[in-house]
């Protein structure tokens, strides 16, 4: 029988009567995937409809009011012939516009980056010899919108209007509807080097993907419709289908005040600059120190296939300190045994040291003599091992700093050396210092490191060497120190420590105190080379300064105590982030702390050095007793994003993300009257039917667990910008 013969129910598509043979359903759904109905039809009113390519589904009815009802679906696609139950009802299927967006293809580049444009320096605050070039990050301009970048809710019109042009072959231009709240949102959430080349179903999906909370579907009136999930709009249709029907399932309001924790703990790595020292006095021998001190000790990798160090042999590369390498290498049998002040006349450069010991390969050629003055001259007062007991406390050490110098790559400041050193001039050096009307000189000693004491980032005594500090074997704790010459060659070589007169020290400044090398041919007081000698002093020997020191700050993520002590806890209670949360609200919260991980790739607590607090940053490695560190003041990058994403916008996000997890909602199943209405809130699908009894009814599921909705949409811009490394605003070419 037809709808017709149903007591007070007409229910036609296209304009041809549907057979009561079954039941007739159509859902509003969310999501980009099609929702596909099959309608029963005499085989002659089945051949008319497939003539028409869109049609409408309207049933009129009489409610349980007594009021005449209307219900419409509009704007269906007629795909094909179905089997019906028997010969005489043809079923056909019918389905909305999301069928048709998997034959479109969409290619696009939005905000697409390339490295070109102005250099500019990495550390201006560091030493010319460091200063590498970073390209500056900017966007391609034919991938942006009229000179500038695009935004989210840009990219989502674009996609939609692409997908709504799918649908001119039919002749239909439908309407589109985008929630206020998703558009704002998506408006502020960056799109960068975002490509799109998908079909247009998958390129929807992919920006939505952004905000998990916001929605796709297609009303009964055949609007696309982005909406928003986490509305609460899933109450307004459990009160608009009215009483439930009996046995067709039931909701129930689930209040999840003893799951919602009472604190949201989130943790961070620490990521902490610790400050070492190496102190070198004459002889080559460190200070006294204690197994705690931060020191570092000159050390060089084993060139001998094996050595007897003390009572262990050590194989090859096995990393020895500068001092056990001069006690385990024999004296030769002939020739000048090698020691500190010998090394450090031999790394003075033309001055020929190092021939003898080559020699001694031809007496001795079960002895590697070339091997150890090579070791000698790469890791001399250049490569240091930090001191073991810190070592073992250590999780990892790295050669940068605190702070973040290019937010669009995400590098760090590097690690600085501070030591004294010596240049080596060149004819462009001295040219210039004749400009100067300053003597010519060839040695020029720096000043870099003026004694003991705080290294305050205030004071001017203190000065980087031109040294690049890399972490050679981090298991090990080997630092090297690589002495770079200034890009424009202004000097011909750096020494790694300042350049003396044997006996008579040394003085910071243009040139040795004694007469040294001058570029001055005609000044018979001074020679100018290292292997001459002159008329006043025969004995004047030019070596490294017998007493050396060099500080550098490292970045040490601590290893201890193995638990979450050695991680950074931020807490956050129900009131610190209750607008975050949609609803802006969050009721009581009973149940126990949660702890939240936040991973090292995402951002890290970074603790700034600083000589006056020492102790408590010491403490943070185990040294010191008992006790929690006070690290609060130390960490720059909480309650800001000067120096990294804020710690406080992510702890906020995250425990923003977990009470929108718990909130008090509705769950379960209903089913009511029929009545038009589309998706809304969190519900899966709605779901409006005629049965072949002449009973209509309209139906919602409400989800068990609610999807967890995106960090990134929860941060400010600044936040954003800093974990995304996204490009400066305003470079769009």
């Amino acid at each position: 029988m037809t709808t017709e013969k149903l007591q007070g129910t007409v229910a036609k598509v296209g304009n041809v009567s549907m057979l009561a043979s079954s039941v007739i359903r159509w859902a509003c759904t969310n999501g980009v995937q099609p929702f596909y109905a099959q309608v029963d039809l005499t085989p002659s009113d089945a051949g008319m409809l497939l003539e028409k390519p869109v049609v409408d589904i309207e049933v009129s009815r009489t409610g349980t009011d007594g009021k005449r009802q209307d219900f419409t679906v509009k704007d269906l696609y007629v795909l094909r012939r179905a089997p019906g139950p028997d010969p005489a009802i043809v079923r056909v299927v019918l389905a909305d516009c999301r069928w048709l967006w998997s034959y479109g293809h969409l290619c696009r580049r939005y905000n697409w980056r390339r490295h070109i444009g102005h250099k500019r320096a990495k550390d201006p605050a560091s030493a010319p010899e460091l200063l590498d070039v970073l390209p500056d990050v900017y966007f391609a301009k034919w991938s942006l919108k009229d000179g500038q970048p695009y935004r989210g809710d840009e990219v989502l019109e674009e996609i939609l209007e692409e997908i709504r042009k799918l649908e001119s072959y039919v002749g239909i231009s439908r309407p589109i509807s985008i929630d206020h709240t998703i558009r704002g949102k998506l408006a502020d959430y960056p799109i960068d080097n975002l490509q799109i080349d998908d079909t247009a179903d998958q390129a929807l999906a992919r920006v939505l993907s952004y905000l998990p909370q916001a929605g796709c579907t297609i009303d009964l009136d055949g609007t696309i419709r982005i909406y928003s999930r986490a509305s609460g709009g899933e109450e307004g249709v459990l009160d608009t289908i009215g009483p439930p029907v009996v046995d067709e399932g039931t909701t129930l309001p689930v209040y999840q005040a003893r799951l919602r924790p009472s604190e949201v703990h989130v943790l961070f790595t620490r990521e902490i600059e610790v400050r070492f020292d190496h102190i070198e006095l004459s002889g080559g021998y460190g200070t006294e120190r204690s197994e705690d001190d931060r020191y570092l000790e000159n050390v060089l990798s084993i060139p001998d296939w094996t050595l007897q160090v003390g009572n262990r042999v050590l194989p090859q590369g096995s990393w020895i300190t500068v001092n056990e390498a001069l006690a385990s290498w024999p004296a030769p049998a002939s020739g000048i045994a090698l020691s500190h002040s010998v090394i450090q006349r031999g790394l003075v450069p033309y001055f020929d040291v190092w021939n003898g010991f080559g020699l001694l390969g031809l007496a001795t050629p079960d002895q590697d003599w070339a091997g150890r003055v090579s070791a000698i001259q790469h890791h001399y007062r250049t490569t240091y091992r930090i001191n073991p007991n810190w070592l073992e406390r250590t999780y990892s050490v790295r050669a940068y700093r605190h702070a973040t110098i290019d937010p669009e790559t995400g590098t760090r400041a590097p690690a600085i050396a501070y030591s004294n050193f010596c240049y080596l001039g060149s004819q462009r050096s001295m040219a210039y210092q004749s400009k100067l009307s300053q003597e010519e000189s060839y040695a020029n000693n720096i000043l870099g490191r003026p004694g003991e004491g705080a290294l305050d980032p205030i004071t001017r005594e203190w000065h980087p060497a031109p040294a690049r500090v890399s972490v050679v074997d981090e298991d090990q704790g080997i630092v090297h120190l690589s002495y770079q010459i200034d890009p424009t060659r202004m000097y011909e070589m750096i020494l790694p420590a300042m350049v003396e007169i044997e006996g008579r020290g040394a003085t910071a400044g243009s040139r040795p105190a004694v007469p040294g090398p001058g570029g001055v041919i005609r000044n018979a007081s001074s020679f100018i080379a290292w292997d001459a000698v002159n008329d006043v002093d025969r004995s004047a020997v030019p070596k490294l300064s017998s007493g050396h020191a060099v500080t550098t700050i490292l970045t040490l993520v601590p290893g201890v105590p193995n638990d979450d002590r050695q991680l950074h806890r931020v807490v956050r209670r129900p009131s610190d982030v209750e607008a975050l949360v949609p609803g802006k609200h969050i009721p009581e919260a009973l149940g126990p702390v949660m702890e939240v991980r936040v991973g090292g790739a995402f951002e890290t607590a970074r603790i700034v050095w600083r000589d006056d607090d020492r102790k408590e940053i010491e403490k943070a490695f185990g040294f010191h007793g008992p006790g929690e560190p006070n690290l609060e003041h130390l960490c720059v990058n909480q309650g800001s994003s000067a120096e990294g994403a804020s710690l406080d916008a992510i702890s906020d996000a995250v425990a923003a993300r977990v009470y929108a997890m718990f909130q008090d909602r509705t769950q379960g199943g209903k089913t009511g009257d029929l009545v038009p209405v589309g998706m809304a809130g969190w519900a899966e699908q709605i779901l409006h039917e005629l049965r072949p009894s002449g009973e209509a009814f309209t139906s919602i599921d409400l989800p068990e667990q609610l999807p967890t909705l995106n960090l990134m949409s929860l941060l400010d811009s600044t936040a954003r910008a800093m974990l995304l490394k996204l490009p400066q605003p305003g470079r769009g070419s």
